[in-house]
């Protein structure tokens, strides 16, 4: 992403997502992390008989962008790249990626952190 990561520690987290020619940016607690988005996406997977995505994931940056792309509806059947500029994916998020990927219609995820590091969904 051009943009140093001063810590491993994942309080400045940066990420974007690439989905469909639009790119989208998130940061670790940004503006699209509220409480009341999230409950809307628990209620929202519970209607779709699916498990939602996790508190933490959507508190975090990766979460951030996904959910600007939930909200522009950009997702369905498509694929998109999500890049993190953190030296990994926190477990917290690993556990919610696939549960957010469905939610957004998505066909495939794949999630590329600052090491190089590669994790695809669905598996």
């Amino acid at each position: 992403m051009g943009i140093p990561a001063a810590t491993t520690d994942d309080a400045f987290t940066l990420s974007r997502l690439d989905i469909d020619g639009h790119s989208f940016f998130g940061i670790n607690g940004g503006v699209a992390n509220s409480d009341d988005a999230a409950r809307t996406l628990q209620k929202l997977a519970a209607e779709l008989g699916h498990k939602g995505p996790t508190f933490q994931l959507l508190r975090h940056a990766e979460g951030d962008v996904l959910l600007q792309g939930f909200n522009r509806g950009n997702g369905q059947g498509k694929s998109a790249t999500l890049y993190v500029d953190n030296l990994f994916v926190c477990q917290g998020c690993k556990s919610g990626l696939n549960n957010m990927r469905r939610l957004l219609g998505l066909e495939k995820l794949t999630v590329i952190d600052r090491a190089g590091n590669v994790l695809v969904w669905p598996r």
